[in-house]
């Protein structure tokens, strides 16, 4: 049996019930570290882009602008967690 999903979180919960095996990108993997799941470094480099995309024609509001340097020192944070799964526990 296949099961496809584009959902990253559904395929972890199918692995968590024990359903099979899933390759999922690292930002899905860390929210998963710890839990039921073992996650093992995949040694073959997959290239992952997060983009923020905005409207062209439009000028952002100051709401937008805080989301925006929220976002960024977010992923400034995550990107300093990312190592820890080339070397799980």
């Amino acid at each position: 049996m296949v099961v496809e999903t584009h959902s990253a979180a559904s395929i972890c919960a199918m692995v968590r019930a024990g359903v099979g095996v899933a390759v999922v990108n690292p930002l899905t993997a860390l929210d998963y570290a710890g839990s039921e799941i073992v996650i093992r470094p995949f040694s073959l480099s997959v290239p992952f882009t997060v983009s923020l995309i905005r409207p062209l024609h439009r000028p952002a509001s100051a709401l937008v602008d805080a989301f925006t340097g929220h976002l960024i020192e977010h992923a400034r944070e995550v990107a300093l967690r990312l190592p820890a799964l080339q070397n799980p526990l």
